[in-house]
């Protein structure tokens, strides 16, 4: 648009009863010019078709930068719409919401969403080494203690070698007097031997048959406290009531003698073994006692095992052998009180039927009560 153009529509615009300014033009010729100039287009605006402009075309560069502007105000529109939405969540511009903040930081919420994952990543990853840190240095602890372990049994073996090597060299110690230390015969003789020989009725440590005739022995001694004359007082029939108790003494007598001769010959089986026994138990401790002195570590030790078993065995059949003679003694008391009633029986069968009693009077000289001898 020229300069011609522009101030005809400025004097359009004005309202009529504004002036127009005055041009301060110091030539008059000058003056004269223009004013001729203004009033030829005033003219051709006030003719119909005095005025014409022509109509220029835009050029191809304007056309191109126009649709760049016009695409570059679209992708601003966009990202600042997608911006509030975003924003929503994390609270109210107006309010300094966190969506603020982040603003202000020229940070959006998945620059956030990243730093977070790579936040948990990095603990993800320092934990797995932590564990895996943890996880070996337990195998090489474990590796260790196993090591410390070992090497501790071979110390305390050597030890054990060298103190017994002491022991033999030193020549001032009593090798037998420690070695029966370590054995302990005596103590085990004390709490299982004189034990088990004492106590008669134990099942324990004897033979299947040994409780029957403990059984046996209590039957034949119920047998012998019976009293006959109040036995017989409390019958209806006295001679069969007699004659029945007469059988149960027969057969206590022949079961006493029955297992007195079982008896001794348990105690001579068991003496014969308790003599074998013991006599390979003396043999192994010569050998236990013969290899410490070579100090051969492995014969003294097999010896010794050998000693401690055949001493175990020896005292268990002492045990054995003790048990079976204090039962004889019983039987053998037993037997005798049981022939002298039975005998009693037989030969006063008639007064003890007919309830007939001998008061016996020192001085009177009437020999009532005769003796066996004189029957």
């Amino acid at each position: 648009m020229t300069d011609e153009q522009k101030v005809l529509k400025e004097d359009k615009k004005r309202p009529e009863n504004e002036a127009a300014p005055e041009e301060n033009l110091g030539d008059p010729v000058l003056s004269d010019e223009v004013g001729k100039s203004k009033d030829e287009l005033s003219d051709k605006l006030d003719s119909p078709g005095g005025l014409e402009v022509e109509e220029m075309t835009e050029s191809m560069e304007l056309q191109k930068r126009r649709e760049q502007t016009k695409d570059r105000l679209k992708e601003l529109s966009e990202l600042d719409t997608s911006t509030d939405e975003s924003t929503e969540p994390f609270g109210d511009d107006e309010e300094g919401g966190f969506g603020a903040l982040l603003r202000e930081a020229n940070l959006s919420p998945k620059h956030l969403k990243f730093c977070c994952g790579g936040v948990f990543l990095i603990l993800a990853l320092v934990m797995a080494v932590w564990g895996g840190i943890l996880i070996f240095n337990s195998d090489n602890d474990s590796t260790d203690k196993k090591d410390k372990t070992d090497t501790q049994e071979e110390k305390d073996s050597k030890n054990d070698k060298d103190s017994g090597s002491e022991i033999i060299i030193g020549g001032d110690e009593d090798v037998s007097l420690i070695s029966g230390l370590m054995v302990g015969a005596d103590e085990l003789v004390e709490d299982i031997g004189t034990d088990m020989g004492e106590d008669i009725g134990t099942d324990v440590t004897l033979l299947e048959n040994y409780p029957q005739m403990i059984r046996d022995f209590t039957e034949i001694y119920n047998s012998l406290q019976v009293d006959v004359v109040e036995l017989l007082d409390q019958s209806h029939d006295r001679s069969a009531t007699l004659d029945e108790y007469l059988d149960e003494l027969n057969y206590n007598q022949y079961l006493a003698r029955q297992n007195i001769e079982t008896l001794q010959a348990q105690i001579s089986n068991l003496a014969d073994e308790i003599q074998s026994t013991e006599k390979k138990r003396d043999e192994k401790e010569n050998e236990f006692f013969t290899s410490l002195g070579d100090l051969d570590a492995y014969k003294s030790n097999a010896a010794l095992d050998d000693y401690i078993e055949y001493a175990q065995e020896a005292v268990d059949l002492r045990a054995r052998y003790q048990a079976r003679e204090k039962l004889l003694s019983y039987y053998d008391q037993i037997a005798d009180d049981i022939e002298a009633r039975i005998r009693g029986v037989e030969l006063n069968r008639e007064a003890l039927i007919k309830g007939i009693r001998v008061v016996d009077i020192s001085g009177s000289n009437i020999d009532l009560i005769i003796g066996e001898d004189e029957f």
